[in-house]
C-alpha cells in the first residue's frame, strides 16, 4: 500500500491510496453488494466502486433517508444507472435471502452495524441482533448465493471491549472468522474513528462550539485520533486486494497504517478548536 504524504497546518496525515491497477483487474465485471451501503463509510465504497468497471453495485440499507441523500449526492457520477438501491433490514433473513438470490453478488463488504456507544449501552439487545445476528445473516446468505469474496467491517472498540458496542464487534468477529466455507474467501477489517462520519464526535464538538458550550474532556492531556473517510474506504478496497491474494479469513487492522490526524485541544479556546476542526474537514 502506498502513502501520500499531506501537510494540514502542521499535522502531519498519510493517506493510504489504492493500487488502482490491482483494483481495476479485480472489480472489472464484478456485481459488489454493500450493507450498510448508505451509511457514510458505504457511501465511501459506493462512490470509490463507480470509478471501476463494475458490473453492478447493490447498496442494501434499512435508513430510506440515507439511500435518498446517496442517491442525490451520486445521480450525476459515471457509471450510476449500475447502482441499485435496496431496502432491507438484515435481521431479516428472508428477506436478505431474497435480495442476494436476485442480484447474486460476486462480493460483499458487510458494513452494516449499530456503532454508538451511548445508545448501545441502553439497547444491548439490539445492538446483539444487529451486530451479531446480523453479521451471521449476511454470511449465511453469501454462503447459499456462492458469493467469491466476503468482508466484514469491525471496530477499534473490538480490541479490549468495555463497553456493548466492543463486545457486540469483537463476537461479530468471532463468528466471521470461524465462517467455514471453502469456496468464499472471508477477511475482516477493523479501524477506529473516522473524522466526519456519520454521528462522529466531531458533530458534537460543531454543535457545542456554535452553542459557545463547553467541550468535556476525559482528562486535560486527552489527544483525539481520526481517519480520513477516504483513508478509510482506501483500506477497505485494498484490503480485499489483498485478501484476493492470500489464503481465507485473513484479519486486517488499521493501526498497520499511520492514523491520520492528531488533533490536540488542550488549552484551546472553542474558536480556535473549532478552526481546527474545519481546516481539517475541508481538506479531507
Amino acid at each position: 500500500m502506498q502513502k501520500k504524504p499531506l501537510h494540514i497546518n502542521g499535522y502531519d496525515e498519510h493517506v493510504t491510496s489504492i493500487s488502482s491497477f490491482a483494483s481495476k483487474k479485480f472489480f472489472k465485471d464484478k456485481k459488489i453488494l454493500i450493507t450498510g451501503g448508505a451509511g457514510s463509510i458505504g457511501s465511501g465504497i459506493v462512490k470509490k466502486l463507480l470509478e471501476f468497471d463494475v458490473k453492478k453495485i447493490i447498496v442494501l440499507d434499512i435508513g430510506e433517508y440515507n439511500i435518498f441523500k446517496l442517491k442525490n449526492s451520486i445521480s450525476k457520477l459515471k457509471n450510476f444507472s449500475k447502482v441499485d438501491f435496496v431496502l432491507t433490514n438484515i435481521e431479516n433473513f428472508e428477506l436478505l435471502y431474497s435480495d442476494f438470490r436476485n442480484f447474486k453478488p460476486d462480493v460483499v463488504f458487510n458494513v452494516a452495524a449499530l456503532k454508538h456507544v451511548a445508545f448501545l449501552e441502553n439497547n444491548s439487545k439490539q445492538g446483539f441482533l444487529t451486530n451479531v445476528l446480523g453479521t451471521l445473516n449476511v454470511l449465511n446468505v453469501s454462503k447459499i448465493n456462492n458469493v467469491k469474496y466476503f468482508i466484514h467491517i469491525s471496530s477499534d472498540k473490538a480490541a479490549d471491549p468495555k463497553n456493548v458496542l466492543g463486545y457486540t464487534k469483537l463476537i461479530s468477529e468471532f463468528v466471521v472468522r470461524s465462517f467455514e466455507d471453502k469456496k468464499m474467501t472471508i477477511g475482516t477489517v477493523r479501524f477506529g474513528n473516522v473524522f466526519n462520519s456519520y454521528g462522529s464526535v466531531a458533530e458534537t464538538f460543531k454543535d457545542k462550539i456554535f452553542s459557545l458550550d463547553k467541550i468535556k474532556l476525559s482528562h486535560p492531556l486527552v489527544e483525539r485520533f481520526f481517519m480520513s473517510l477516504e483513508e478509510a474506504t482506501n483500506l477497505i478496497i485494498n484490503s480485499l486486494n489483498l485478501l484476493s491474494e492470500k489464503k481465507n479469513n485473513i484479519f486486517f487492522r488499521c493501526d498497520n497504517l499511520e492514523i491520520s490526524a492528531n488533533l490536540e485541544m488542550r488549552g484551546e479556546t472553542p474558536e480556535k478548536i473549532f478552526e481546527k476542526l474545519r481546516e481539517l474537514k475541508d481538506n479531507f
